[in-house]
C-alpha cells in the first residue's frame, strides 16, 4: 500500500511537470517573435532616415538580445539562429559603413523572424 502511494505521487508530480514546460514552450514563441520583428523594423527604418551606424547597430544588438527570449523547439531554435546570424551580420556590415548590405541583411533577418511564426 506504501509503495502504491509512493508510485501514484511520482506520476502525479512527473505529469504535472510535464503538463507546465509544455503549456511554458507553447506561449513562450510569439510574443517574443514579434518583438524581435519590431525591433529589426525599427533598425531598418532608422538606416532607412539616415541615422548613424552606431544608432542602428544598437537598436540591432537589441534585436538580438531579444532573441534569447525565444524559448521553442529544437527545429524552430535552429531557424531562429539562422535569422539571428543575419542580424550579426548586419552588425559587422555597418562597422564597415556597408549600409546597403545592412539593410539588406536587416530585411533577410525580419522576413527570416516573420517567417517562425508559422512555427509556433
Amino acid at each position: 500500500m506504501r509503495n502504491s502511494k509512493n508510485v501514484l505521487l511520482s506520476l502525479v508530480i512527473t505529469i504535472a511537470l510535464g503538463l507546465f514546460s509544455t503549456l511554458a514552450l507553447a506561449e513562450g514563441g510569439l510574443p517574443d517573435v514579434e518583438n524581435v520583428c519590431a525591433k529589426l523594423k525599427e533598425s531598418s527604418a532608422a538606416l532607412a532616415s539616415g541615422a548613424s551606424n552606431d544608432a542602428v547597430s544598437d537598436l540591432a544588438k537589441q534585436a538580438i538580445g531579444l532573441t534569447k527570449d525565444i524559448i521553442v523547439s529544437d527545429k524552430v531554435t535552429i531557424k531562429r539562429t539562422k535569422a539571428t546570424n543575419g542580424i550579426k551580420a548586419a552588425v559587422a556590415a555597418l562597422k564597415k559603413d556597408d549600409k546597403k548590405a545592412a539593410g539588406d541583411l536587416l530585411k533577410q533577418a525580419t522576413e527570416d523572424f516573420e517567417g517562425l511564426k508559422k512555427y509556433l
